[in-house]
């Protein structure tokens, strides 16, 4: 969202770089929820403030690098 209000397109690509990261840990996260037939139950949360709910995630259950790798291949999740 914030790339695509950038002044220019320097901007957006920097800010696509620097948020790529969280980006493939969300899809990877996504599908470790998927794979435990979570998603949707997840999906359905009001998120308006994420860090309530993704803290407790991040802490307990899924280290973000495997969540990042989970995107990448079918047989980590």
């Amino acid at each position: 969202m914030l790339a695509e209000r950038a002044p220019d397109s320097t901007t957006a690509d920097y800010l696509h770089e620097a948020f790529e990261p969280t980006a493939r840990a969300i899809d990877g996260l996504e599908k470790a929820l998927a794979a435990v037939g979570l998603l949707d139950d997840a999906l359905a949360l009001d998120l308006r403030r994420p860090q309530d709910y993704f803290g407790k995630v991040w802490s307990t259950a899924f280290r973000v690098r495997d969540l990042a790798d989970a995107r990448d291949g079918d047989d980590a999740a």
